[in-house]
Formats: C-alpha cells, sequence, structure tokens
C-alpha cells in the first residue's frame, strides 16, 4: 500500500487477490441477448455453408472413379452396332382349312344393312378398286363386272362371280396365286 493515504493504489487493486472484481459477464449482458443470438445464426450459416461446400466437392480420385465406366457384370454388357438376323425353319404340311363364308355385312342382328360411310357423291366417276362407301362397317368397292357379286364366296366357290373377282384383282395388280380361274382356292 502508498504511503501517503490509506488506500491502495491503482497498479495494487488490479493484482491484489483481495480487491474486489467486477461481476463476470457484465460486458456482454450490457450488450443484451442480441450478441448470443447472432452469434447462433452465424454459426449455423457457416455450418450449412460448409457442409453444402463439402457435399459438391470431390477429390481428384473420385472424379476419376466417376469417370470410368462400371465393371462388368451379368447386368451390363459392351454394345455393339449390328443388324439383328433371327433365321427361323419351320417344318410341316399346309393342308386346306374350313370354308369362311364372305356374306353382305348386315347391320343389327335380324335387321337390314345399315350404310356406315358414303365415300362418294351423287353423280361422281368411279373407278376400279375405288371405295365408295361401307355397309356395317365394311368397304363397298367398285369392281367391273357382268354378275353383281351380292353372292356369298367361300373355298371352293365357282362361278361367274368368282372369275370376275379373280379378273379384277389381277387388273388391280393383286395375285390371285395358284387358283384355277372361276375356281376359289383351287
Amino acid at each position: 500500500m502508498s504511503s501517503r493515504t490509506d488506500r491502495p493504489a491503482a497498479d495494487e487493486l488490479e493484482t491484489s487477490p483481495l480487491a474486489p472484481r467486477a461481476p463476470r459477464g457484465a460486458p456482454l449482458a450490457s450488450r443484451g441477448p442480441w450478441l448470443v443470438v447472432i452469434a447462433a445464426m452465424t454459426t449455423v450459416v457457416v455450418g450449412v455453408a460448409a457442409y453444402f461446400v463439402g457435399q459438391r466437392a470431390k477429390t481428384p480420385a473420385e472424379i476419376a472413379a466417376l469417370a470410368r465406366p462400371p465393371a462388368p457384370s451379368l447386368l451390363t454388357a459392351r454394345v455393339q452396332l449390328t443388324h439383328a438376323r433371327t433365321s427361323v425353319v419351320l417344318r410341316g404340311t399346309l393342308t386346306e382349312g374350313a370354308a369362311i363364308p364372305i356374306g353382305a355385312p348386315t347391320g343389327p342382328p335380324g335387321g337390314l344393312p345399315i350404310v356406315s360411310l358414303m365415300a362418294t357423291r351423287r353423280g361422281s366417276t368411279v373407278y376400279d378398286g375405288a371405295l365408295i362407301g361401307a355397309v356395317a362397317g365394311r368397304p363397298v368397292i367398285v369392281l367391273e363386272g357382268r354378275v353383281p357379286a351380292y353372292l356369298d364366296m367361300a373355298y371352293g366357290s365357282s362361278g361367274v362371280e368368282v372369275e370376275e373377282l379373280q379378273h379384277n384383282l389381277a387388273a388391280l395388280g393383286l395375285s390371285i396365286g395358284a387358283d384355277t380361274p372361276g375356281t376359289y382356292g383351287a
């Protein structure tokens, strides 16, 4: 202590173990709770930013591993550009099937045929093979002939109607196969 007064000097107060001290945290308390909130928010923002940067950052070894093709396995194979070809050899015997009757289309059961499409106008010029309409959804096509082709034709049918149909099909460039003229399927 100083000899002039009974009071200690300022430098002695700081070092004296008996000197009264200011309460701890007094500077933070004077600034209020805002300092704590700002410090917490800064810590959260820096942590989130570090997380996302860490997720996107890759080492050279990781980049090289991602660029390599996968190892061959049962699920992967090298792709080659080529033409797909398949050969199928069938052995068997072909025989005539059951007769398939082709009749005039009708509308509802037991009712009269219904015209479901008119493809040409009245007075129009039509040619062989032209579609002029449909009856019950089945096409009606113009073919030249002396006899109207309204009779049922089945495998093995013969007559003038079959001969005219074969002639018209050949004129339109369609094959009748090995059929005998005037007979369907023989």
